[in-house]
């Protein structure tokens, strides 16, 4: 039977694999749930919020309900966060371009927070079907196929701690970091026409040093090279008459 999901394909997915293997205290039901998932025993997996809902097919006729949250981020947590990310503007402009940098987790447990759960505490569980423990091969399952999600779009990973996407990309936003990659010739500041067309061929160079942060084929765009059409979209759109 052919693989439905392949899962780890990211260091954040490899990371979450990683981190619910090194807190299994059950040596027989993380590796089942792991068959079942790369199986196609899950069926569905929604993320919405802190909330992750599912559903997985097992030996009964009707799927098995799944229900997990992680443990969310308080003020403090989100605190440290921002003020991690508005220190390094590296950091935030390749959050700005969909990705998670390795550092920026490696930041945060300094200060003492992880984005990946440390306990099965730190998850709240539950399954329809009759085994009480977390994780059952249904749950366990499900903890493999959200490396898949977040393999996808690492911003789950932030979602489930109850930390929306918009609020990332709102600490990390242009206003406040694309001044730091853009730059200005001042010696043409007084002629304001000109000054005008230098800020504006900045602005384009700025976006396209952030354009080669991006992977050639990141796993959300399957088609063309991702990095080549944005870039051939950025330059239309600075070139194109007002």
């Amino acid at each position: 039977m052919a693989e439905r999901y392949k899962f780890g394909l990211t260091w954040w997915g490899q990371r979450w694999i990683r981190a619910i293997e090194k807190i299994d205290i059950d040596e027989n039901r993380l590796p089942r749930g792991r068959s079942y998932a790369k199986n196609g025993n899950v069926l569905k997996v929604e993320i919405n919020g802190g909330q992750i809902k599912a559903s997985v097919r097992g030996s009964r006729p009707h799927p098995y309900r799944e229900h997990m949250t992680l443990k969310p981020f308080g003020e403090r947590e989100k605190a440290i966060l921002e003020s991690v990310i508005i220190g390094r503007p590296d950091l935030a402009a390749r959050i700005l371009v969909g990705q998670i940098p390795s550092e920026l987790n490696e930041l945060l447990i300094k200060k003492g927070i992880d984005l990946f759960p440390a306990s099965w505490n730190e998850i709240e569980a539950d399954c329809s079907c009759p085994d009480w423990a977390n994780p059952c091969k249904h749950l366990a399952a499900v903890y493999y196929v959200i490396a898949f999600e977040i393999d996808k779009d690492p911003f789950l990973l932030f979602e489930m701690r109850g930390i929306s996407k918009e609020w990332m990309m709102k600490i990390s936003g242009l206003k406040q970091n694309v001044q730091e990659y853009v730059f200005v010739d001042e010696s043409q500041a007084s002629d304001p026409q000109k000054t005008e067309e230098v800020r504006l061929d900045s602005k384009a160079e700025s976006f396209l040093k952030v354009i080669d942060l991006l992977d050639d084929d990141p796993l959300f765009y399957k088609y063309l090279n991702f990095k080549e059409k944005l870039r051939d979209f950025l330059c239309f759109h600075f070139e194109s008459p007002k």
